[in-house]
């Protein structure tokens, strides 16, 4: 309740007894005392019974809205949970008592999964539902005298006393199994978990501060292998984050300067072995330093939220250096152009006019773009992403289905989904010719891709037994550095003019 509704209410109760004190006690006093001097002394007694009632009624309704005041400042309003600042002011105090009594304290840090797309396409209404059925499971899951808050939008505190690390993991993933059961109103198809990161003081931190990086830091290394996972701090995770903290700090500054590279890998047809494609991607040079593979600085980037200003760079810039070189279009010496998106690309909340404006210089001659998507990223976002990817196909961009075989999609979604080719991952390429489990699982992914008349490309191809071997098996299209590794523009124009656009005999004499 609010304080003027507090106000109000306390002064209509005093009224409202007031009047009824006044009108009903004194005729019930005069109906049954005749005696003017015991009269006197009655009504004295009933002045202080009034006073009596009346302070106990403004205290027990004083102390209600001091409650609602405190609770104002100490809990979060959406969940009941503390609050940010009241969680670090318990979780002190908690500190101090551990001192005091040699006992530990565990942190966990619990960031949920996927809940920025929930929110983005259930609205926020359905995302505070979630919010709340999610502080009911921490809640009922943890005992009396944790320390439960909300600590942001999306993320939660729990300090545990007397606790170990492998009971308190132990029963983190109790609590991944019960948020798994929820669901979110509008997105039933997304999973709802949750990635912890887990320190123990004194074991890991000496104090407040240094408790609150710790399991930060861990909180950041779970984020960075993926959804649903957990971590227990490692002290290599300070030197390691000190060491991410100064790439990202120079990552940030050269897209700013667009410091960053492209090269290009052609694709070719297995059966005339021309050119049928190229597969642009990003390179990070860095003359003082040493380079940094894609592989490190590309999950960095999607991790510090830097993923679309770098695929806004690799749209623009690649468009433009093969159409100034006359090389991009359909009659021409490639006829495609593949880019790779993120998992961030497909949950914007632009959408497909995100993708519009990267491709506006085409001026709607858009069918020379295929985006690839990974596996994972489509199957992690699908009802978001599907809606868009429906968009773009209508456009005519070509779709991808990028490292099959990683992810977890399954034949009936693949059908969904408005793709026209399927990229086997290099991996298995890389192992097919020494390991039998691989070479039939290959086979398996041909076979199917054929049934559902869909292309594929074989990335990884680095000896000619493994592209005979894909050619038989009726592979459309061969990536790898048998063929050609990724150039330069100024070399990609050069090897074009050298093989016409093809690889001759190469394929068959190597």
């Amino acid at each position: 309740m609010s304080p003027f509704r507090s106000a109000l209410r306390i002064t209509l109760i005093y009224m409202v007894f007031g009047i009824l004190w006044i009108i009903f006690s004194d005729r019930a006093v005069e109906s049954i005392v005749d005696d003017l001097n015991a009269l006197s002394k009655i009504q004295t007694y009933k002045g202080w019974f009034y006073v009596l009632v009346t302070g106990v009624m403004f205290f027990f309704l004083s102390l209600g809205s001091l409650k609602y005041q405190r609770n104002l400042t100490e809990r979060d309003s959406l969940t009941g949970l503390l609050n940010r600042h009241m969680f670090r002011r318990e979780l002190e105090r908690a500190l101090s008592v551990a001192t005091l009594q040699k006992s530990t304290v565990t942190l966990l840090l619990i960031n949920l999964d996927n809940f920025r797309q929930i929110n983005n396409t259930s609205g926020q209404q359905v995302g505070d539902l979630l919010l709340q059925q999610v502080a009911e499971t921490l809640k009922a899951e943890f005992k009396i005298g944790s320390l439960i808050g909300r600590l942001a939008g999306d993320e939660f505190g729990v300090a545990i006393t007397n606790e170990n690390q492998c009971e308190a993991f132990n029963t983190v993933e109790s609590i991944q199994q019960q948020l798994m059961q929820l669901r979110a109103p509008g997105s039933p198809g997304l999973l709802v978990s949750a990635r912890v990161g887990i320190a123990t003081f004194p074991d890991d931190a000496d104090a407040l501060k240094s408790l609150l990086a710790a399991s930060t830091l861990a909180l950041e290394e779970a984020k960075q292998l993926g959804l649903g996972e957990i971590r227990v701090y490692n002290r290599s995770y300070g030197e390691e984050a000190q060491t991410r903290l100064e790439m990202l700090a120079d990552l940030r500054e050269a897209i700013a300067k667009q410091e960053l590279s492209l090269v290009y890998q052609p694709q070719f047809d297995t059966q005339s072995k021309r050119i049928t494609g190229v597969e642009v991607l990003v390179r990070w040079l860095r003359p003082e330093k040493s380079n940094i593979r894609p592989d490190i600085f590309i999950p960095l980037a999607e991790q510090a939220g830097l993923i679309q200003p770098i695929t806004d760079f690799v749209c623009r810039k690649s468009i433009q250096e093969l159409t100034q070189c006359g090389l991009l279009g359909r009659d021409k010496a490639i006829p495609r152009l593949s880019i790779n998106i993120s998992a961030r690309d497909l949950a914007s909340r632009q959408g497909a006019e995100l993708f519009f404006e990267r491709f506006a210089s085409l001026e709607e001659n858009w069918s020379v773009i295929q985006l690839e998507i990974t596996e994972t990223a489509v199957m992690e976002n699908l009802e978001i992403a599907l809606p868009i990817l429906e968009k773009l196909r209508a456009k005519g961009i070509q779709l991808s289905i990028d490292d099959f075989g990683t992810g977890y999609s399954s034949l009936g979604v693949l059908r969904k989904l408005p793709v026209q080719e399927l990229k086997i991952d290099s991996s298995f390429t890389r192992e097919m010719t020494e390991s039998a489990d691989d070479l039939q699982l290959v086979k398996a992914i041909l076979a199917m891709t054929q049934s559902l008349k869909l292309r594929t490309v074989a990335e990884g191809v680095e000896t000619t037994e493994q592209a005979l071997l894909l050619r038989e098996n009726g592979c459309t299209e061969l990536q790898g550095f048998l063929m050609s590794p990724p150039l330069t523009i100024d070399q990609l124009q050069a090897f074009i003019k050298q093989h016409q656009g093809t690889l001759g005999k190469r394929l068959d004499e190597q």
